[in-house]
């Protein structure tokens, strides 16, 4: 009997860790939380965004790497983790950041014009048009959100530019990977929400869709 629930147990605790950390779909997933920044959650459809800009990014370094099998490039180990961890890493720090910035840039009173909004609006009409549907679809997100998301960017882009003259500092320092942001990031109440961040596989989500694993 003891041997039986022993056993029962062990399939349970085998299913939940199969649940918590099998790949998740992710234009089905964007009401799951990612990362909590000081009490406000932020989801996957906050996240959607950068996933797609970063893929963007480091597929063409993946492209130069091996046009003809990319998803070595994404696989590769160095600096002590994956790239496509070091690729979701840097997704997320972007949303934070903007995000933290972008009600910052907003409780000081910051806002765009309309010449403004018009590059704003002219990057993310760029940016969705040259995803595919089936990129699209994957992320999940509406036309919409991607404009937002542009938005908030020019709106903290204008905040830094200024922030950084005022202080009179680098701007680099405010952005992500510098030292400003870090100091500040690190001093803020976060939580990463690893049970859902860990699932996210980065490389195959908006590209490499068709590819097997290398």
């Amino acid at each position: 009997m003891i041997l039986a629930l022993l056993i029962a147990a062990a399939f349970v605790i085998a299913v939940i860790h199969d649940k918590r950390t099998e790949e998740l779909v992710y234009s089905e997933s964007l009401d799951l939380v990612a990362v909590t920044v000081e009490g406000e959650d932020l989801t996957l459809r906050d996240l959607a965004f950068y996933v797609a800009y970063e893929e963007k990014v480091v597929q063409e370094q993946a492209l130069i790497y091996d046009a003809e099998h990319p998803l070595r490039y994404w696989n590769i180990h160095t600096n002590g983790e994956f790239m496509r961890v070091t690729a979701r890493k840097a997704a997320v720090d972007m949303m934070v950041h903007d995000n933290v910035y972008g009600k910052e840039a907003m409780e000081a009173g910051y806002s765009l014009s309309e010449e403004e909004l018009a590059v704003c609006d002219a990057t993310a009409s760029d940016f969705w048009s040259d995803l595919t549907a089936a990129q699209q679809s994957a992320l999940g997100i509406s036309e919409e959100t991607v404009y937002d998301t542009c938005r908030n960017i020019g709106l903290v882009e204008k905040y830094l530019a200024d922030l950084s003259r005022k202080e009179g500092r680098d701007l680099p320092l405010y952005e992500t990977g510098g030292k400003l942001w870090e100091e500040k990031r690190d001093s803020m109440d976060i939580t990463y929400h690893d049970r859902v961040l860990n699932r996210i596989e980065m490389g195959s989500i908006t590209v490499n869709m068709d590819e097997g694993e290398e």
